[in-house]
């Protein structure tokens, strides 16, 4: 009979047991879910750093394409911008709520071959040849104040999203040095 007395206390856990294994169970479950919290989170900041980049490459790249350019081409009335390069013309146009930039070839300097938006957003777009050497843009983008970056969390949070007006300007002289010298 005692053989079987003492099988039976070996044969199973005791609540004890249970009762640690379950903490630990919970404890690794919670730290997981810290850790997939804070992947989110990262991510969402690094959404919003690269829209917060997005109008700042737009406007190195057309203050490129402006300093390494001749004399524009149409006056500030149409809204396009066409920079004549060695080569090839460069057209800066606001189309619908997208800055596009273009390219296309000196004999058609009216139609872009290859267009691509830069910036989204965008209410207004004016420019205009301040002095010889200079040219003044002004760029007006609706900004959107992103959420998390998972739409299922904003829409549990029912966070409203706000947009705001945001002015973007750009003076660019040109240098005044050699061949560059009076283009403007």
């Amino acid at each position: 009979m005692r053989v079987r007395e003492s099988s039976r206390r070996e044969a199973g856990f005791t609540l004890i047991e249970v009762a640690i294994a379950t903490l630990l169970l919970m404890l690794g479950l919670m730290l997981a879910a810290q850790l997939l919290v804070e992947s989110g989170q990262l991510m969402a900041r690094a959404h919003v750093r690269t829209l917060e980049q997005q109008p700042r490459l737009a406007l190195e790249l057309l203050r490129r394409d402006v300093r390494s350019a001749r004399p524009p081409l149409a006056d500030p009335g149409d809204g396009v911008l066409r920079l004549r390069h060695d080569d090839e013309i460069v057209i800066w146009r606001l189309r619908d709520d997208c800055l596009e930039r273009g390219v296309a070839a000196p004999a058609s300097p009216g139609s872009p071959v290859a267009a691509r938006c830069l910036l989204t957003g965008v209410v207004r777009w004016q420019w205009q040849a301040s002095t010889p050497y200079r040219l003044d843009v002004q760029v007006i983008r609706k900004s959107t104040e992103t959420g998390s970056g998972f739409q299922l969390l904003d829409d549990l949070r029912r966070r409203p999203v706000e947009s705001t007006l945001e002015p973007l300007t750009l003076s660019v002289a040109l240098r005044a040095s050699g061949a560059r010298r009076g283009r403007w």
